[in-house]
C-alpha cells in the first residue's frame, strides 16, 4: 500500500511534525547552498596578486642619426656674379643672405655691384667693403640718372664711374643735392681733370671728410676778371678748396695782388703753393711770406738787406755796362773814315 494512503482508500493525514523537520532540511540545503555560491564568487572576485618579474637589463637603442637640414640653394643670379669675378663662396653666402633681405632692390644691387667691380683692382675687396655699405644702410642700387647729371656728364665729359658716383651722392644726400650739384660745377668749370676731381670730392662727401663742398663763387669770379688761363684756374680752385675757411680774405689778398701784376696766370701760378699750405702773415700790405724766406727763416730786416744788396750789384753792373758801350762809340767815332 502506498505512503500516505490509508485503508479503505482514504488519504492519510501529514505529520506536522515530520513537515516542520523537513522544511528545516530544505532550508539548511539552502541556505550552505548559497554560501558556498558566495564563497564562489568571492574567490573569482579577488584577482591574483602580481607576481614580480626579475628587472631586466636596460638595452640603449640607438636612435637614427637625422638626416641633414637641407641647404638653401644660393641664388642662381649671385652665383653667376660670383663666377664672373672669381669671388671665394664664404663672400658669396653673405651676398645671398643680403640678396633676401633685400628683394626689393635686388637687380638694381647686382648690376651696380658688376659695375663697380668690373673697374676694380680687387674685386673680392671691394664687393667686402660693399656688404658692409648693405650692412649699415648706406648701399646704393644702379639708378638712372637724371636730367641734370646727365647734363653735367655731357657738358663736362665725365665717364660712366662718376657718373655713378653722382647719382649716389644725390640718393644719399637728397637734402643737401641742389647744392652740392650747384658747388660741384663751380668745380668743373675751373678745374683741367673734371672727372679726377669730382670723384674726389664725391668721394670726401660720402665719406663724411667734407660736410658741404667748399665754395669756390668768389674765386670763379677772380678768373673771369683777370682772365686765367687753364693753368691758374686749376690752381686758384686748389686755393679756394685748402682754404675754405678764410676763402674770402685770401681770394681779397689775391686781388689786390694781381690788380698790380702784368701776367696774372704766371703770379698766381707762383703764389699757389705758399696759400695752399696755408701761408705766413707778415703785415695788412704784405699778407703771406714767400716760399724762399719761410724756408730760410730769415727775419723781415734781412730779407730787405738782402734786396738792397741785390740791386747794389745790378745797379753796378748796369752802370759799367753803360761806360763800355760809351767808350766803344766814341772810339769808332774817332777812327777815320776808310776811302
Amino acid at each position: 500500500m502506498p505512503m500516505g494512503m490509508g485503508m479503505m482508500g482514504m488519504p492519510m493525514m501529514p505529520n506536522p511534525m515530520m513537515l516542520m523537520m523537513a522544511n528545516m532540511a530544505a532550508a539548511n540545503k539552502s541556505s550552505k547552498g548559497s554560501k558556498d555560491d558566495d564563497e564562489d564568487d568571492d574567490d573569482s572576485s579577488e584577482e591574483p596578486p602580481p607576481v614580480k618579474e626579475p628587472p631586466k637589463e636596460k638595452v640603449e637603442k640607438k636612435r637614427a642619426p637625422e638626416p641633414p637640414a637641407k641647404e638653401e640653394e644660393m641664388d642662381p643670379d649671385v652665383r653667376k656674379l660670383g663666377d664672373h669675378f672669381n669671388i671665394e663662396d664664404r663672400w658669396l653666402i653673405r651676398l645671398d643672405e643680403l640678396m633676401r633681405r633685400r628683394r626689393e632692390t635686388k637687380e638694381q644691387d647686382l648690376a651696380k655691384l658688376y659695375e663697380v667691380l668690373e673697374q676694380a683692382r680687387s674685386p673680392t675687396g671691394l664687393l667686402v667693403a660693399k656688404l658692409g655699405e648693405m650692412e649699415c644702410g648706406q648701399f646704393v642700387g644702379k639708378v638712372k640718372p637724371d636730367r641734370n647729371i646727365e647734363r653735367l656728364a655731357t657738358r663736362y665729359k665725365l665717364d660712366a664711374r662718376v657718373v655713378s658716383r653722382l647719382t649716389e651722392l644725390r640718393v644719399r644726400r637728397k637734402k643737401t643735392a641742389s647744392e652740392d650739384f650747384n658747388r660741384l660745377e663751380q668745380h668743373l668749370s675751373l678745374c683741367k681733370r673734371p672727372s679726377a676731381t669730382a670723384t674726389l670730392l664725391i668721394g670726401k662727401l660720402l665719406e663724411g671728410e667734407l660736410r658741404a663742398v667748399p665754395d669756390v663763387t668768389s674765386a670763379k669770379a677772380l678768373a673771369q676778371r683777370f682772365k686765367l688761363d687753364k693753368d691758374a684756374k686749376s690752381k686758384l680752385r686748389e686755393i679756394a678748396e685748402k682754404r675754405a675757411d678764410d676763402v674770402e680774405e685770401v681770394m681779397a689778398h689775391l686781388e689786390r695782388t694781381l690788380q698790380m701784376s702784368h701776367q696774372p696766370s704766371a703770379t698766381l701760378c707762383k703764389l699757389a703753393k705758399t696759400l695752399m699750405d696755408g701761408g705766413k702773415k707778415k703785415s695788412s700790405d704784405d699778407k703771406y711770406a714767400n716760399d724762399s724766406q719761410s724756408e730760410r727763416g730769415d727775419s723781415p730786416a734781412a730779407e730787405r738787406d738782402r734786396s738792397k744788396s741785390c740791386g747794389a750789384r745790378s745797379d753796378s753792373t748796369d752802370s759799367s755796362s753803360i761806360r763800355r758801350r760809351r767808350a766803344a762809340i766814341a772810339g769808332r767815332s774817332r777812327s777815320p773814315k776808310r776811302k
